[in-house]
């Protein structure tokens, strides 16, 4: 069974990325606008929660390392395995197979 990789994670991240973007310029233009209309008006209030979208940036970078970790996860990594030592024996009752690997990946 072959597992498929979704795209939740790469969208989250672009989507946190680009509202972050976008809270982050309506913030600089709303205190843009509160410094005409006064100190205590409605545009500072809202700039200053809108700043706070550089939160977002944090999230969304953790967006996109869970993204690759999923597919290392989902893909593996490419490695190389070599047998090292096959042993064969056997008893009166039973008989086994003993076999030595080494990986080495990239």
């Amino acid at each position: 069974m072959r597992y498929t990789s979704s795209k939740g994670y790469l969208i989250g991240g672009i989507i946190c990325f680009v509202l972050s973007g976008l809270l982050f310029c309506f913030g600089f233009v709303c205190l843009v606008l509160a410094q005409t209309e006064g100190e205590g008006s409605v545009f500072s209030k809202l700039g200053i929660l809108a700043l706070f979208a550089i939160v977002l940036i944090p999230f969304g970078i953790a967006c996109f390392h869970k993204n690759g970790v999923n597919k290392i996860v989902l893909e593996g990594k490419k490695g190389f395995c070599t047998v090292e030592k096959v042993e064969i024996g056997h008893s009166r009752d039973i008989a086994w197979l003993s076999v030595d690997f080494s990986f080495k990946d990239k």
